[in-house]
């Protein structure tokens, strides 16, 4: 095509503007490239929707807890909500309030500044399922002396058999 572009000029005949766009419909054009914008807006809102969800601390509830399992549990919907008193105790014994750490001495105390800053009069309690009774009485008895009554222990629910979830 060079060779033949070179004659043409030597001779001094130049080709007509309709007869180069005809030419240049009939080159077949290569596109080896790939349009990834598209892919690229897909990754941007998976991104942005992992910043803006809040991870939990650590397990389903918060605090590491393997939850006890019962027939006849409830929905407690009001353990679910920010200002909840949610108390657990784990496997070794610590006890956590909220999400943070605390002594059972301490304890009375962090439930009645709670309730005063407008918290619900009922304590939502995670045992751990391997713990003895003996090292959960103490915690009861501290929540007794921080003047809360409602006590609520919350389990896993168990399906019957047959049925679907």
């Amino acid at each position: 095509m060079r060779m033949a572009h070179l004659k043409y000029l030597e001779q001094g005949f130049r080709p007509s503007a309709a007869s180069r766009l005809r030419t240049a419909k009939r080159r077949s054009a290569y596109y080896c490239w790939l349009d990834v914008s598209a892919l690229l807006a897909v990754f941007l809102v998976i991104l942005i929707a992992f910043m803006l969800t809040p991870q939990p601390a650590g397990g389903r509830h918060g605090v590491g807890v393997d939850l006890a399992s019962s027939r006849h549990s409830t929905r407690l919907s009001g353990a679910l909500r920010d200002d909840a008193l949610r108390l657990a105790v784990t496997r070794d014994g610590k006890l956590y309030f909220g999400s943070e750490r605390i002594n059972p001495g301490e304890l009375p105390d962090q439930l009645r500044n709670s309730v005063r800053a407008g918290a619900e009069n009922r304590v939502y309690l995670l045992v751990d399922s391997r713990i003895k009774f003996a090292e959960v009485k103490p915690v009861l008895d501290e929540i007794g002396l921080a003047g809360v009554k409602n006590i609520s222990f919350l389990t896993e629910p168990v399906l019957a058999m047959g049925t679907n979830p």
